[in-house]
């Protein structure tokens, strides 16, 4: 049995890593559609509503983004924290 759960280990493992990696390449979309959307506009002023979509749409990307918001920061092991799924 401590193969099968050592398999089940990795699956979740993998799971995790994948999970991660499809948020940080949604935030990298976002990130780009946003600075597309503003260069598409034109001139930005400062606090128009230009102004305050692409600063909320980068937020939502930063929220996304693993490498940004440091979601693993309370769990130790490497750099970034020990993700909860990490075996």
């Amino acid at each position: 049995w401590q193969e099968q759960e050592r398999s089940r280990q990795e699956e979740v493992r993998r799971a995790g890593l994948m999970a991660e990696a499809t948020r940080w390449r949604r935030s990298r979309q976002l990130r780009a559609y946003a600075r597309a959307v503003a260069r598409n506009a034109g001139t930005r002023a400062p606090g128009s509503d230009l102004e305050s979509w692409v600063r909320w749409a980068e937020g939502v990307a930063d929220d996304l983004d693993p490498l940004v918001n440091d979601v693993y920061a309370d769990y130790p092991g490497g750099p970034f924290g020990k993700p909860p799924w990490w075996a």
